[in-house]
């Protein structure tokens, strides 16, 4: 692992070779590496004990800031706007720390605190909504900074134009990604969403989380097979560079560096809620255990060890689905079929972020990863040599839980703790339990335990029906939700059915920003007498009378709808011009918005 005081600005390259010295912009609007690989930062910074210090008292957001800030290049998004793309990514969320933490205990006679550490009080309830949330921001921010630098290169002076297939300067993006926690993306200005899942393969609220999204910009898409195949879909597509430059397709799955670092950020928050000061000056570190698919999670956390967190070890808990489990237990990394499960998140057989734990291990061996990956992309089997897997398990151990372990852990903290898991979250919970004692032994510094609550419970009725013999009650966000009219395409024959699908709707959503775009410049003018306003009937004549008319005018700008007060009598209407800009502004958002208004 490469370290850096970060005093140059931060950049970053594909574990495959072929890209290096991108920006955060570049890496977050391409999502995927031409060649194939993953975006990683060339270096990474270095936290000492003063600033672990220093940010223990930090609010989330505060915090974010200091650790987002490393990584994000002022010329991308400066201070003041990644403070306010932080402030407004968590402030959907349900409670005012962002994340809380539930003590519990394991063992015989339950004498070991176990610290649960819920990131489900977001927007969609899941630890996606750390990342998603503050993704769907960046984009946004980044677009529209795109836009105004393209505009400014249509002056000479500005000197040349940029690449137009430059990831760097494209006002408008696709994303493609296999994922359930959409709020984030919803409505955003210039960003094309295509989101797909596993048909019948997810819980029914997690379905209609997502086709109950029915924003123009967002399309759900069924696949007929599992989530493997959803995430092959989306590498397919995206190695199609025709195809993915044609669209300017980004990523919103983990394989999208930002979600990455946006997830790193409550392993250091979770460290400071579940140690004392006391304890961090006497050199106490975390065993995390995190239930884990895609990789990405615990990914994130691997970083913020490589950065300086006080981490002891990682748990790798998977479900049956236990490809991860099997590579740590014998270096061998090897594709089974994937069997559906009370956890459906975690049924996943490829993870698609640990080549960047491959590429990391590897001492960032750009071709060694490339070989293994075109093999195991061949052959579905990967053998590790023995040194390289022993670095692997030097940070992370793993534990694979049955349907039946997962179930009893359910029922059994609620009967002990009167605490309800989600399955994803027992199963986190149950590999801990097994682990604990083993990762404690003959170590010199005080160890705390912490495990990753993923999800709410109340999303996976089935789990609970079948653990506790009941289903809880839905929070009111879910419940309202359930009568809600989805949208959702099927598709079987893949590739060619997503194209085309992706194809019409990049033509329906340029004609709708060409009809959109027509609005531009548009004035509506409307005259009354300028007495009339607040004053009641009869006034207006008055106002006639003495010939004070009041002129609103409504202008349709490229960012919102402005209206103003023309006239001799708009003096006595100050209050009223003053607002009224502001309230059109909110209430008629360009251009989607604009539809509503009629152009004279």
């Amino acid at each position: 692992m490469l370290h850096s005081a970060m005093v140059s600005k931060p950049v970053y390259e594909s574990t495959r070779g072929g890209e290096k010295g991108l920006s955060f912009r570049h890496v977050v609007l391409k999502g995927l590496a031409d060649d194939g690989g993953l975006f990683v930062p060339s270096h990474l910074p270095r936290v000492d004990q003063q600033q672990l210090d220093r940010w223990r008292t930090l609010p989330y957001t505060g915090l974010a800031f200091e650790i987002l800030s490393l990584f994000i290049d002022e010329e991308d998004i400066p201070p003041t706007k990644l403070r306010e793309i932080i402030q407004r990514s968590y402030s959907s969320f349900f409670i005012d720390d962002v994340l809380r933490v539930e003590p519990c205990y394991m063992g015989e006679a339950r004498e070991q605190q176990i610290n649960v550490c819920e990131l489900f009080h977001g927007p969609t309830f899941s630890f996606k909504d750390f990342a998603l949330q503050f993704l769907g921001h960046v984009f946004e921010y980044l677009l529209n900074t795109n836009a105004l630098r393209k505009q400014q290169q249509q002056h000479p002076a500005t000197g040349e134009k940029e690449d137009e297939e430059d990831p760097a300067s494209v006002t408008r993006i696709t994303v493609l990604g296999a994922t359930s926690a959409l709020a984030g993306l919803r409505g955003k200005k210039n960003v094309e969403v295509f989101v797909l899942h596993p048909h019948g393969r997810v819980s029914h609220i997690q379905e209609k989380q997502m086709t109950t999204i029915t924003d123009p910009n967002v399309h759900n898409i069924s696949v007929e097979g599992t989530f493997d195949d959803c995430q092959k879909l989306v590498k397919d597509t995206f190695a199609d560079l025709a195809f993915k430059r044609k669209h300017n397709l980004a990523a919103i799955n983990s394989i999208n560096w930002a979600r990455i670092l946006a997830q790193t950020v409550y392993y250091f928050y979770s460290y400071f809620q579940v140690t004392s000061p006391a304890q961090q000056k006497a050199g106490a570190k975390v065993v995390f255990s995190v239930p884990t698919g895609n990789f990405g999670n615990v990914l994130a956390g691997f970083y913020a060890k490589q950065m300086g967190l006080p981490v002891h070890h990682f748990i790798v808990a998977t479900n049956q689905n236990d490809i991860l489990h099997r590579f740590f237990a014998s270096g061998k990394y090897e594709k089974k079929i994937v069997m559906p499960s009370f956890s459906p998140s975690m049924d996943i057989q490829v993870s698609s972020n640990f080549e960047r734990f491959f590429y990391e291990i590897a001492n960032r061996d750009s071709a060694k990863v490339t070989e293994w990956m075109n093999k195991f992309n061949e052959t579905g089997v990967l053998d590790i040599p023995q040194d390289i897997h022993a670095k692997a398990c030097s940070f992370m151990a793993s534990y694979a839980v049955s349907e039946d372990q997962t179930l009893a852990t359910v029922k059994r903290y609620k009967e002990d703790s009167n605490y309800i898991l989600c399955p994803h979250s027992a199963i986190g919970v149950y590999a801990l339990e097994q682990k604990w004692k083993e990762l404690s032994a003959n170590v010199s510094y005080p160890v705390v335990f912490a495990s990753l609550a993923t999800a709410s419970p109340a999303k996976f009725a089935d789990a609970q029906q079948k653990a506790l013999g009941y289903v809880l009650p839905l929070p009111q966000e879910l419940e309202r939700i359930m009568n809600l009219p989805s949208r959702c395409q099927k598709i079987e024959d893949g590739m060619v059915a997503l194209k085309a699908i992706m194809e019409e709707a990049s033509k329906s959503a340029c004609q709708s920003q060409s009809g959109e775009s027509r609005l531009v410049g548009k004035r509506i003018r409307s005259r009354v007498p300028g007495s009339c306003a607040n004053l009641g009937s009869g006034f207006d004549v008055f106002g006639i009378a003495v010939g004070l008319y009041l002129t609103t005018e409504i202008v349709v700008t490229e960012r919102r709808v402005l209206a103003s007060l023309i006239g001799r009598a708009s003096s006595c209407h100050n209050h009223l011009a003053d607002a009224f800009p502001v309230m059109m502004a909110d209430a008629f958002p360009v251009p989607r918005a604009c539809r509503k208004v009629s152009p004279a």
